[in-house]
């Protein structure tokens, strides 16, 4: 001890190296090291804390430090201190000596290093500085609470405890805070404050004030139309609180009941019930409503004070109410003073029950109207008002027919006729309902505009109107001249070279080419053989290649049918001049004449269709006998034929040999009616026959016998016969078999060979020419065809199928019906219905429309009838009615076909309607049917008419019905004694009418178209034709002798059907001649 303490008297240096040598020698007795054990070692004796503060605020940090010193006060260095707080809640420190001050109080901290401990006191302080309010913002319905929490806090966000604050509102409107719990209290915005001292905190309120209910007042009302009222509306929110109605909305759901203005003005608009709705806030209140209408007065209206028997009508009625508003919906009673001239249903409409007065009477509520009323008898219906036409002469009278029907039954109807419309009526019928007629005469020309009415005398009245034209009265005089012509290009006018009507037979010296152009009446001229549709160079028969009229001397022709040339002279058929004409030299120029003629001894050529000639021997058909004749020398002059062949068979029927093919062995002439044939062919003599021998044998074509006979020519050892189709025999036919037989059937299928009668075929330059009579053209191949195929060239048309009949509308058997206004033409041969819109009046007038009898309506219309706006065709078993006249070329509206009712069909030749009857012809029998037959009529009248086998063409005007008949008579019955036609009267006979086509009866006057004799007889009257006396005038012929056909302004060739539409008489020429001839009335 005294060491120790000695020691410490020691200089400072000696002791802490003693201590530093201890501490070494103790560490090594305790197993430690003593890093020098030569230098003194320091040990902590003092430990020494600073701060640099003395209080520290919660929340903030203050770093202490420590140092070490020996006893003496030497500092240690780098000494480890450990750290610790008196009062971790008040102040923490780390191991670094960070304090962190925590709450208020005071701490000490210490610092220890091997047991030697400093310390430092601190005042730790929390002192505020901040009140913050949660929730910042809310939003608060108006009664609802929320409570708000107001946190004290130091500057370090430490709350404070033990804090008191004060709240307040900034707008207690809007809301209040009583010690943290907000009431709403309006709508709005408010800052709720806590404060203590001079800290403070705020949270945002917004107050809302939201409708939850609203309520209309009154809830429900009644108004009357056209009256005003006030309703309110008011609204609470889910607490209760009144919220204000600023943006309620008002509507109506009926605003035909009642409207409502944007202030709650409602006018009432009409009677039903509504509800009127306010709305705010997306919440409704209702108010129910009813409106009425109080009658206040009931007005008929004066509009409807007639009608008619059976008729209805509609009153109208205005309802209107107290305030003047209209009343739709009023409930009103209806009813008739006398129900036995009127009724009238809960609807006001009132009937018609019997002529007379009465009136009806409209009551709503207390309020009623009255209105007289008058029925009359219903107006008669005019079914139809027509005319058999609708032009004629004055002082030739034309029908008119109607139909008029009374719908109330009992009344007697008068019908008038004013034939001008002017001044009193001429014609009075009395009981005129149903189907009457009336003969109409005019004294004067123009057009007259017919007024026709019919009358029940109780109210009842129906008019209309027909215009009719009215020329001078006209005298038809016996060779007069025609005034237009239809179906052709014009009188004596073949328009050019190139274009044909029905070619016929050809020749050739085998550098020139003649071709008969048959119904123009010339033969045409080729210098070289044409291959194709080339002009001809010259014209024989006439001077030039528009003219076509007939005559007789040596330069002209009148049908030429057949040709021959051989050993340089030339042959032509003139048929209807009944002569062979003969040039003794190739004629080279226009209108050359012949040499000579030859008409055989006594006249015996007689419509010569062929003739053939080798240059020494002449044979030609001497068609109308029905004989062939040959001169076994030429002859060189008219000098009678070396033979006569009458043995052409035996059995029933007349011949008419026609065409001529021989080789000068072979020897074949074509027969249109050979003895006991039921079809036309050729006999054939198998060697030239030089006495009146009978042919060899006859042989019908080889297809389609009924199309045409044949005609052809030799190439060689093979014969080409044309007739159908064109047949080549590789060797010539000696039986009728080997006719049947042809080697070869040529149909060039695409061209359609349409050959017909007085076709030819001939062979030159090794050329095969076909002439087509009946397609208009030429085809040609250029060389005997080996295999069936299309010709190579055509002439005389555009193209190898082109029938240039049909383009130019060349008619085969026109047949017209025309009412005086429009012309309907019909042809059996081409199956068409051709309509002029307006009454031809120039030549060469082209239809405006067709129509086609093919297809479904396939037949040939033999005969048609026009009245009014009725047209009919008929023909073979099949009838076409047209009840709208078909300007266009419409379909018929119906088509009859077999059988009428209990009549079956054959074969018709002739119909005519006249407003009441329709007739038909057909074989022995005359049909006659009331009206328009349907498929089920029968027909009133079956008739059959003996001797006169009905099988011509019928006309009726009403008055008289006549027919032709196979025995060249006329037949008539008055329409007024149908059933005793059985025995009808009759005019014509053989010798007076040769085979009559058609006859008519119209304007009093009687026209028959005497058709073998080519003329049309007229009668001004029935009476002087049934007497038989000679006719007033003949069209067509300048004599009653005179019977030649002839085209011609003044003649007729073959009329086949006539008509008088009252301002022209057409006539249409049948089968030879095609033309449509019209003579003038007007």
């Amino acid at each position: 001890m005294t060491s120790i303490a000695s020691s410490a008297r020691l200089s400072h240096s000696t002791r802490d190296r003693l201590y530093l040598a201890l501490s070494c020698f103790v560490g090594a007795i305790s197993g430690l090291s003593c890093a020098d054990t030569t230098s003194p070692q320091l040990v902590v004796a003092v430990v020494a804390v600073a701060s640099s503060v003395t209080a520290l605020e919660a929340g903030d940090t203050v770093r202490l430090s420590a140092t070490g010193s020996t006893a003496s006060g030497t500092p240690v260095p780098a000494v480890t201190f450990t750290w610790a707080s008196t009062a971790t809640s008040v102040a923490t420190v780390d191991g670094n000596g960070l304090v962190r001050g925590l709450s208020a109080g005071s701490v000490t901290i210490t610092a220890t290093s091997n047991g030697i401990s400093g310390s430092a006191t601190l005042a730790a302080t929390l002192t505020l500085d901040a009140i913050s309010v949660s929730p910042a913002t809310s939003t608060l319905e108006a009664g609802d609470t929320t409570r708000l929490t107001a946190s004290p806090v130091n500057k370090n966000a430490i709350p404070v405890p033990n804090v008191s604050v004060t709240w307040s509102s900034s707008a207690t409107g809007v809301a209040t805070v009583n010690n943290g719990l907000v009431t709403g209290v309006g709508a709005g915005s408010a800052t709720i404050t806590a404060t203590s001292g001079a800290k403070s905190g705020n949270a945002s309120v917004v107050g809302t004030l939201t409708a939850n209910a609203v309520s209309v007042t009154p809830d429900s009302l009644t108004i009357e139309g056209g009256d005003t009222t006030t309703v309110a509306a008011s609204a609470t929110n889910r607490n209760g609180i009144a919220v204000p109605t600023a943006g309620l909305t008002w509507s109506s759901a009926a605003t035909g009941v009642v409207t409502i203005s944007p202030a709650g003005l409602v006018t009432g608009a009409g009677a039903g019930t509504t509800t009127i709705t306010a709305t705010l806030h997306s919440k409704a209140g209702t108010s129910a409503v009813t409106g009425t209408l109080t009658v206040g007065s009931v007005v008929l209206s004066r509009d409807a004070d007639t009608v008619r028997i059976a008729e209805s009508r509609q009153l109208s009625l205005t309802v209107t109410s107290v305030r003047g508003l209209a009343v739709p919906s009023a409930t009103v009673t209806w009813t008739t003073l006398s129900s036995t001239v009127a009724t009238v249903n809960s609807s006001g409409a009132v009937s018609g029950v019997g002529a007379g007065n009465t009136s009806i009477v409209a009551a709503s509520g207390s309020k009623a109207d009255t209105t007289a009323l008058r029925v009359n008898s219903r107006n008669p219906t005019i079914a139809s008002l027509r005319a058999n036409r609708y032009a004629t002469e004055v002082g030739r009278p034309l029908t008119l027919i109607w139909q008029v029907t009374d719908p109330d039954a009992g009344e007697a109807l008068t019908c008038t006729i004013n034939i001008d419309n002017a001044g009193a009526a001429e014609v009075t019928y009395t009981n005129c309902a149903d189907s009457t007629q009336a003969p109409i005469t005019y004294a004067s020309s123009g057009t007259h505009r017919v007024l026709f009415t019919a009358s029940d005398g109780l109210g009842g009245v129906a008019t209309d109107t027909l215009s009719i034209q009215v020329g001078a009265a006209a005298t038809l005089s016996t060779g007069m001249n025609a005034s237009v012509v239809l179906s052709a290009f014009g009188f004596n006018n073949a328009r050019d070279g190139q274009t044909y009507n029905h070619n016929g037979g050809m020749a050739s010296d085998g550098t020139r080419f003649f071709l008969a152009d048959r119904n123009n009446n010339r033969v045409l001229a080729w210098n070289t053989l044409p291959t194709s549709d080339v002009a001809p160079d010259y014209v024989l028969g006439q001077t030039n290649f528009t003219a076509n009229d007939p005559g007789t001397t040596l330069d002209k022709l009148n049908w030429p049918t057949a040709l021959s040339i051989a050993g340089g002279k030339l042959l032509v058929a003139d048929a209807y001049n009944n002569r062979i004409l003969v040039w003794n030299t190739i004629p080279t120029t226009s209108g050359a004449a012949a040499d000579f003629a030859l008409t055989g001894s006594g006249s015996l050529v007689k419509w010569p269709w062929g003739v053939w000639t080798d240059g020494t021997r002449i044979a030609a058909t001497s068609t109308k006998e029905g004989k062939i004749l040959v001169w076994n020398t030429f002859p060189t002059g008219n000098t009678a034929a070396s033979v006569v062949i009458t043995n052409l068979g035996s059995g029933s029927g007349n011949p008419t040999p026609r065409s001529i093919t021989s080789n000068g062995t072979l020897f074949s002439v074509a027969d249109h009616n050979p003895p006991g044939q039921s079809l036309g062919g050729n006999h054939f003599w198998t060697s030239f026959p030089t006495a009146n021998v009978a042919p060899d044998f006859f042989a019908p074509a080889p297809a389609d016998p009924q199309y045409a006979w044949m005609q052809g020519d030799f190439s060689g050892s093979k014969l080409l016969l044309f007739g159908r189709y064109v047949w080549i025999y590789n060797s010539v036919p000696a039986t009728a078999s080997a006719v049947a037989a042809p080697s070869l059937t040529v149909k060039s299928n695409n061209t359609a060979l349409e050959g017909g009668d007085g076709s030819d075929l001939k062979i030159f330059g090794g050329k095969v020419y076909v002439s087509m009579s009946n397609g208009n053209r030429v085809v040609g191949y250029n060389s005997v065809p080996t295999a069936d195929r299309e010709p190579d060239f055509v002439i005389g048309s555009p193209s190898l199928s082109t029938n240039t009949l049909l383009t130019n509308f060349l008619i085969t058997n026109p047949n017209p019906a025309s009412d005086g206004r429009r012309l309907f033409v019909t042809s059996d041969f081409d199956r068409k219905l051709y309509v002029w819109r307006t009454h031809p009046t120039a030549s060469g007038t082209l239809p405006d429309a067709t129509f086609s009898f093919r297809n479904a309506y396939d037949f040939q219309p033999r005969d048609n009838t026009l009245f009014g706006d009725v047209f009919m065709a008929a023909g073979e078993t099949k009838v076409a009615i047209w009840r709208t006249l078909p300007t266009n070329g419409e379909n018929p509206t119906t088509l009859l076909s077999g059988t009428i009712g209990n009549v079956t069909l054959t074969g018709i030749q002739g119909i005519a309607y006249d407003g009441r009857y329709t007739y038909i012809t057909d074989g022995a029998k005359l049909y006659i049917w009331a009206g328009i037959p349907t498929a089920s009529s029968n027909p009133a009248f079956n008739i059959t008419t003996g001797t006169n086998d009905g099988s011509g063409r019928i006309t009726s005007d009403g008055t008289n019905v006549a027919w032709v008949g196979a025995d060249h008579k006329v037949s008539v019955c008055q329409v007024a004694s149908l059933s005793g036609c059985a025995t009808p009267q009759s005019f014509g006979g053989v010798g007076a009418l040769n085979l009559p086509e058609d006859v008519q009866l119209a304007a009093g006057r009687v026209f028959v178209a005497d058709t073998g004799f080519n003329r049309v007889k007229v009668w001004n009257s029935l009476a002087t034709a049934l007497a038989n006396s000679a006719p007033d005038a003949i069209l067509g012929q300048a004599n009653s002798t005179d019977v030649t056909p002839r085209i011609g302004q003044d003649k007729l060739f073959w009329p086949g059907n006539v008509m008088y539409d009252g301002r022209k008489v057409w006539v249409g020429e049948f089968k030879f001649s095609g033309r449509l001839v019209g003579y003038p009335i007007q």
